[in-house]
């Protein structure tokens, strides 16, 4: 996955994510089974972390009751990473879509905060009817991203067949 070129950048490929928080500094995130092979320029912190997910067709609306970064630009690029206060916790915060009737945004902070996050999530949401759905959902957004984005085979015509044939009476 390539480091994106600036600040607040993001790239996706498979179930690895990639954020560009300074000039000097960027996250990597493996959702899955399998952790990616890291170099002795990464640091593991998946036990100091938590991460959450919202996905569906209000979480702008959740998320406008949660912090007061525009999560919702239409202006802005997806993917983009954006970090602040989120429930008053400070956090990264990378939106993977940003239509109001289909919208991705993670959420990652400080493993001490995961519980009250939650917490506070589950109950902005709860007017929308927010209900966990665990990581495999996740997992499975991903997947659908990532071949939404391969390029499309042209199709093909069948060998040896033509189309109607025409009977020419003389």
């Amino acid at each position: 996955v390539p480091l994106p070129a600036a600040p607040g950048g993001v790239a996706h490929a498979g179930e690895i994510l990639v954020g560009r928080t300074g000039m000097r500094q960027a996250f990597l995130w493996a959702f899955g089974d399998k952790p990616p092979a890291m170099g002795p320029a990464c640091t593991e912190t998946t036990e100091a972390s938590a991460c959450i997910a919202l996905l569906g067709r209000d979480v702008l609306r959740i998320t406008e009751k949660l912090t007061s970064l525009d999560l919702g630009d239409p202006a802005a690029a997806v993917p983009f990473l954006k970090l602040g206060p989120f429930a008053h916790v400070t956090c990264q915060i990378v939106v993977l879509g940003n239509d109001p009737h289909s919208s991705a945004v993670l959420v990652a902070c400080s493993r001490g905060f995961g519980h009250d996050l939650v917490h506070a999530v589950l109950q902005a949401g709860k007017e929308f009817g927010l209900r966990p759905a665990g990581e495999r959902r996740l997992e499975t957004f991903l997947a659908s991203r990532e071949n939404a984005r391969k390029p499309k085979a042209p199709a093909r015509k069948p060998v040896g067949k033509s189309g109607p044939r025409s009977r020419n009476k003389s």
